[in-house]
């Protein structure tokens, strides 16, 4: 990374994070944008797992490891966890990628389907394919209802249960995100990096707060990174384009493209990168 500045939005794992930038000779600078997995109460989410249990479980779909971890110690500390394992165990279970993936195996799930890239919409697409009238589908998302994977589905017949086990919140001090939004805007930042798309939601809004918009952040030469096809669709959404994306959505790979990135000279936005690789304009 030849000492570029190479900003941080993470919460969980941020120092992690910056341990690798050095070890690939960047400077990192934490800037967390999120103050991530505070696990919503046992009486809000115990309900929701009673009446998923309550019958036969069809599909079951886990979009996070964190997620899936909460969900199960709730579940331990209510009662419920024999009830939801036996659940499982009938279902068809459909991991978001390799996080829940990992998450369920730890937890001695067994896993159907992996969804490589990690996509919600290509979860709905698969499973708008077969008839869902009567069919019981549990959805294990994270903060805000999902609203995008639930009401096609039951527009569609399913009985959908939805379980939120926990929720990403704006950061206690908002500081240090709103100095690397400043910096990234005045292009002292070499490399801006979102491991999660709540990261990326969260520090948009504080960008905003200080009167830095999208626009702005992607004219200053700052490679925009996001740690894969999730977080990389939200940021588009929110009108931020993004330059790095490693081919497997791991954290680990998302540091070694930014720094391939940054040693063949891409210090500003003079060509896309796409997972990890260059374009062939920048090539040239």
């Amino acid at each position: 990374m030849n000492g570029a500045s190479i900003g941080i939005t993470a919460a969980r794992r941020a120092t992690e994070q910056a341990a690798l930038v050095r070890a690939l000779g960047g400077q990192p600078i934490i800037g967390s944008a999120i103050r991530a997995d505070l696990p919503a109460p046992d009486d809000e989410v115990a309900p929701l797992l009673r009446e998923a249990t309550s019958a036969p479980i069809d599909d079951a779909v886990f979009l996070t490891g964190v997620g899936a971890e909460v969900a199960f110690a709730i579940a331990a500390r209510t009662g419920l966890e024999s009830a939801m394992r036996t659940s499982l165990a009938h279902a068809c279970v459909t991991a978001r990628g390799p996080k829940p993936r990992r998450a369920l195996r730890q937890l001695g799930v067994r896993i159907d389907r992996v969804m490589e890239p990690a996509s919600s919409e290509a979860i709905l697409e698969l499973l708008l394919r077969g008839p869902l009238a009567g069919r019981r589908i549990l959805i294990q998302g994270f903060g805000p209802h999902p609203h995008e994977l639930v009401a096609p589905l039951r527009a569609a017949g399913a009985e959908v249960i939805a379980i939120s086990p926990y929720a990403a919140h704006a950061p206690e001090q908002p500081g240090p995100a709103r100095t690397l939004a400043a910096m990234a805007a005045a292009g002292s930042l070499a490399a801006l990096t979102f491991t999660s798309a709540g990261a990326a939601e969260e520090f948009l809004r504080i960008a905003a707060s200080i009167d830095i918009s999208p626009s702005e952040l992607a004219e200053a030469g700052c490679l925009m990174c996001a740690v894969g096809p999730v977080t990389r669709v939200r940021m588009e959404d929110l009108g931020l384009a993004v330059d790095v994306e490693p081919a497997a959505p791991k954290m680990g790979a998302l540091y070694h493209a930014v720094s391939a990135a940054l040693t063949r000279g891409r210090a500003t936005n003079c060509g896309q990168i796409v997972h990890g690789a260059l374009a062939p304009a920048f090539l040239a």
